[in-house]
């Protein structure tokens, strides 16, 4: 189970993949509790939750994304998931939750979900995770146990749900902080100050990214990089800048929802979610060109650098693509 911030990462690239290609993207907040589970005043529950929490992992679709929320909460992420399809995915934890013995035996555990539908319930990311939010603490405190944001909106006329949407904005914060958060992640995990994320950053989006390319039968290619600068006059140094400034360049000519990251033996490597091989080898072609023809802020004209691509179906060289060996 990914930590908040990892979290907040996922659902953002899984947010520009969905935008990109006209899909379905719902997002499921919630909490679980063990209110009257106390032993000498103090609250047991992680025992219950753990366990619980343990058989949504075991049960939930694989390219489901479950993480831990702001404030104790959890939610996921539901690719290709309508908001009334999330809503059945929680019916169904709620099910297993109420059919679950508490081995404290104290109160059962209790649930509220709250799901927003990215493409339909907020003009920003930060305001669907908002109308999520929303939902799920009205489910608490009102009910019923399961609301989607547009529950909330039934019966309102289109003044009264902007009223509403700007009430629930002045009452959460998570629009302000959610950027800062995403970027300051962004930097936890990268290397070289360049956006290149480290190497089990891509081990962990290849996997997802594997299992959405066979649900979705959807291309998947990797573009593994290699820079050698040939110049043995420069110090060490200098050739890490040389690089450092490519690989800058490569990051920012590529699309938000491609991943750059370190690979084996000094490579660096590109997954390209629906992308054919084809479309690898153009990018390849392009990111060639560029450099050589001295735009990738490379100050120095003397200095050649030799970069050397690989291209791979990450589909039917996905355990080859997870190996220690690089592809040549």
């Amino acid at each position: 189970m990914l930590t908040y911030p990892a979290w907040l990462l996922m659902l953002e690239r899984e947010y520009y993949l969905a935008w990109r290609a006209n899909r379905s993207l719902s997002i499921l907040i919630f909490s679980v509790e063990c209110p009257q589970a106390t032993r000498l005043g103090v609250r047991i529950i992680d025992g219950p939750v753990k366990e619980f929490l343990s058989l949504i992992m075991k049960t939930k679709r694989k390219y489901d994304v479950l993480g831990h929320y702001k404030d104790g909460l959890f939610a996921m992420i539901l690719p290709q998931t309508t908001v009334s399809g999330a809503k059945s995915i929680a019916r169904r934890m709620l099910k297993s939750l109420e059919a679950k013995s508490n081995p404290f035996n104290a109160a059962p555990l209790s649930c509220s979900f709250g799901a927003a539908d990215v493409r339909n319930d907020g003009r920003t990311l930060s305001m669907v995770l908002m109308a999520a939010e929303q939902a799920r603490k009205t489910a608490e405190e009102v009910g019923p146990k399961i609301l989607t944001y547009r529950d909330l909106l039934i019966d309102k006329t289109p003044q009264e749900q902007e009223l509403f949407r700007q009430q629930c904005i002045l009452g959460n914060l998570n629009h302000s902080v959610y950027g800062s958060l995403v970027e300051g992640l962004k930097k936890e995990l990268s290397c070289q100050d360049t956006g290149v994320f480290r190497l089990p950053i891509f081990q962990h989006f290849l996997q997802h990214d594997y299992r959405r390319a066979l649900r979705e039968n959807q291309s998947l290619s990797t573009l593994s990089i290699s820079i050698d600068v040939q110049d043995g006059t420069l110090d060490s140094q200098r050739q890490n800048s040389i690089k450092r400034s490519i690989l800058s360049y490569i990051a920012r000519i590529k699309r938000r929802t491609d991943v750059l990251s370190e690979y084996y033996n000094g490579q660096f490597i590109l997954i390209l979610p629906d992308t054919p091989v084809s479309g690898a080898n153009h990018l390849a072609r392009r990111i060639n060109e560029m450099v050589e023809h001295g735009k990738a802020l490379i100050s120095d004209g003397s200095c050649e650098a030799k970069l050397t691509f690989a291209t791979l179906d990450a589909v039917s060289n996905y355990e080859v693509l997870l190996g220690e060996t690089s592809v040549q």
